[in-house]
C-alpha cells in the first residue's frame, strides 16, 4: 500500500432533523484494500454556528482521524481482533474467574462483531457514538460496561464527556429484597442445609459467595464472630470481592447456635460444603442453591422470584430501621459506601409512619374552617 498523500477535507451541508447541518468529509484508507473510503462525521447546525468555526471543527476531526500521521498505514495493520488475542492472554489470567467471564462474554457477544476486524486506530469516540446508537437492546448500564471493557482492550481511554450515553427513560424494577415476614416463611419452610443457609444469610448480610465459601475456621464461637476471608465463584474459592469485603460480622447467639449445631462437632472444611467429590469438599454453586433450595420454597409460598442477594438488602434494610449507626452497618455488610448502604435499604412504611409520629403536628391545634367562613374570607 502506497503512502497516502496529507489531506483537509471539506465541509458539506446537507438537511439533519429538518434543519441546515455541517458534515465534515475527508478519506480514510482501509487495511484490506487500496481505496479509501469517504467519511462524513456531523459538526453542528447552521443556526449555530459560523462557517469559520464549522472549518475549525472539520480540521480538528481530520486531525484527531489520524490520517495526515506518517504511522497511518501501519496503524491500520493493528487489528482490534489482534488486541482481544493479546489481553486474553495477558490480562485477563489475572481477574477473578466472575469477572473475566462477564468480560469473555462482552467481547464475544458485542465487540468483537463490530469491531473484530477494525483498526484500533479508526475506534475513535464518534464511531463509537455511532455503535452506540445501534445497541437499543442493551440497558445504559450494560451500554457503559461495554465501552469500559473496549477500552480496557484497546488500552486508551476516550476524552470525558466525549462518549454520549444513552439515558435511562425506562423505570426501573426495585431491587427485590425480602420483607421480615417472608424471611420467617422461608425458614419455616427449609430444611437441611438451606434452613441454616439461609438463616446465616438473613442474619449477616454476607454476599453468596461469601457464605458458601464460608470454612468452619472463620467463625468464632467465642465471640460470636464470623469473618469473612474468602469468597466462592462456579464451584472455586477466590479472594473477596473488594478490600472492605474482608470482615469481621457479629451474630446474635440464636445463630451462633444453629450453626454449632450444623457443624456437629466438625472442626475443619466449608461450613456448606457441595457433595464431596473423590473425597474433596467443593463449594456450593448459586446457580444449584437457587434451583434446588431457594426457588422451590419460594414457588411454594407464593413469594415472588428473588435470589440469595435479598436476603442482603432485608439485612440492610432490618439494621437501618433499626438505628444501628451507619458505620456499623457499613463494617458488617463490607462497603466502604455510606451512599451504597443506602441504595441497599428498602424502608418500609411502618418504619417511616414510626417516624412521622414522633414529628410534631403543626395543624394539629388548629380547628377546621367551615364552608360559610371560607367563602366570607374569599369574599
Amino acid at each position: 500500500m502506497s503512502r497516502r498523500s496529507g489531506q483537509t477535507g471539506w465541509l458539506e451541508v446537507k438537511e439533519k432533523q429538518g434543519r441546515k447541518a455541517y458534515y465534515a468529509r475527508f478519506r480514510t484508507d482501509q487495511s484490506d484494500q487500496d481505496g479509501r473510503t469517504k467519511r462524513s462525521v456531523f459538526i453542528g447546525f447552521v443556526d449555530e454556528m459560523t462557517r469559520s468555526q464549522a472549518e475549525f471543527k472539520k480540521l480538528q476531526l481530520v486531525s484527531e482521524a489520524g490520517v495526515n500521521e506518517p504511522d497511518y498505514l501501519f496503524k491500520l495493520t493493528d487489528l482490534f481482533s489482534s488486541r482481544v488475542t493479546q489481553f486474553e492472554q495477558t490480562y485477563l489470567p489475572r481477574r477473578k474467574g466472575s469477572t473475566a467471564c462477564t468480560i469473555r462474554y462482552f467481547i464475544r457477544k458485542y465487540l468483537l462483531p463490530k469491531w473484530g476486524q477494525t483498526p484500533v486506530a479508526s475506534i475513535t469516540a464518534e464511531a463509537v457514538n455511532e455503535w452506540i446508537g445501534e445497541l437499543t437492546n442493551l440497558a445504559p448500564s450494560s451500554v457503559r460496561h461495554a465501552v469500559k471493557v473496549l477500552q480496557l482492550i484497546i488500552g486508551s481511554r476516550f476524552e470525558k464527556k466525549s462518549i454520549h450515553y444513552p439515558s435511562c427513560i425506562e423505570e426501573e424494577s426495585e431491587t427485590a429484597c425480602y420483607s421480615q415476614e417472608q424471611v420467617e416463611r422461608i425458614l419455616g419452610a427449609a430444611e437441611g442445609k438451606y434452613e441454616i443457609l439461609f438463616a446465616t444469610a438473613a442474619g449477616t448480610g454476607m454476599r453468596a459467595g461469601e457464605l458458601y465459601g464460608l470454612q468452619v475456621e472463620d467463625i468464632d464461637f467465642s465471640r460470636n464472630v464470623i469473618h469473612v476471608r474468602r469468597s466462592a465463584w462456579e464451584g472455586e474459592l477466590q479472594s473477596p470481592k473488594t478490600r472492605n469485603s474482608r470482615r469481621a460480622i457479629s451474630i446474635t447467639k440464636s445463630l451462633a447456635d444453629m450453626l454449632k449445631d450444623h457443624l456437629d462437632g466438625r472442626t475443619t472444611g466449608l461450613v456448606f460444603p457441595c457433595r464431596a467429590y473423590n473425597g474433596k469438599q467443593r463449594p456450593l454453586r448459586n446457580s444449584n442453591v437457587l434451583k434446588w433450595g431457594l426457588h422451590p420454597i419460594l414457588r411454594k409460598l407464593k413469594i415472588p422470584m428473588a435470589g440469595m442477594h435479598a436476603f442482603r438488602h432485608y439485612r440492610v434494610t432490618a439494621l437501618m430501621e433499626s438505628n444501628v449507626p451507619i458505620e456499623t452497618i457499613k463494617a458488617w455488610i463490607g462497603h466502604g459506601s455510606e451512599a451504597m448502604i443506602r441504595r441497599y435499604s428498602h424502608l418500609r412504611p411502618d418504619c417511616f409512619e414510626k417516624h412521622l409520629a414522633a414529628v410534631p403536628d403543626v395543624l394539629a391545634g388548629i380547628a377546621p374552617k367551615s364552608p360559610l367562613e371560607k367563602r366570607e374570607r374569599a369574599a
